[in-house]
């Protein structure tokens, strides 16, 4: 991993390069050249709970698209992920100054979107406390687009450029607007962690 670059425009957030080790990202991408396509459509979100141990935790959302990721990838790999990067996003999360020691659950999902798919200007559910996206494949895509009101296709924003292995990180607030598109040629693939805090709702976490 790189250098941590440090943003405050449109809001304070942070860049690192070469996110993952080579092999690790090489493991994933290889793995979803392997996974059956009819597996690809039934979801766009695969997802995995850790606690703060390590040990794999089950929660419960309510969305359709949403579907367990050791259904599909070896929970070698998936552990793999996990050992990888939560010491690392914990540590960009402590300089972001995100109140981790609230910390209930460490989520890691792999994102994977087809080609025309957009998702507008959103800010995170309340109950996040750290937000990263890793963009995996294709080579060249649209970043992530950053701004500062849920009309910022019209008021203006940045995009954070695409780059393989690229991993922007920030702690959700009512100001961090973002959204997300594919380039209308390849479907888009990320590795998104959220670290989530205690919440005290029977019915569950739900995407917003």
């Amino acid at each position: 991993m790189n250098e941590i670059q440090l943003h405050t425009v449109p809001w304070q957030h942070a860049i690192l390069d070469n996110f993952l080790n080579g092999d690790t990202l090489n493991d994933i991408l290889e793995f979803w050249e392997t996974l059956p396509k009819n597996a690809r459509w039934e979801g766009t979100v695969f997802r995995q709970a850790f606690d703060k141990e390590g040990n794999f935790i089950d929660l419960w959302f309510t969305q359709s698209f949403i579907k367990k990721l050791t259904d599909v990838m070896e929970p070698k790999l998936v552990n793999k992920i996990y050992e990888e990067v939560s010491l690392k996003v914990r540590s960009v999360g402590t300089l972001l100054e995100a109140e981790l020691d609230d910390e209930d659950a460490f989520v890691v999902d792999i994102q994977y979107i087809n080609r025309h798919t957009s998702y507008p200007f959103h800010i995170d559910a309340n109950d996040k406390l750290l937000t990263l996206i890793t963009f995996l494949y294709p080579d060249k895509s649209v970043g992530t687009l950053v701004g500062n009101d849920k009309d910022a296709l019209k008021t203006g924003y940045r995009e954070i450029e695409w780059k393989p292995n690229r991993a922007l990180v920030f702690k959700p607030d009512e100001t961090t607007w973002h959204a997300f598109r594919s380039n209308g040629r390849n479907r888009r693939m990320t590795l998104n962690i959220n670290i989530y805090k205690k919440i005290d709702n029977p019915t569950g976490r739900r995407e917003e």
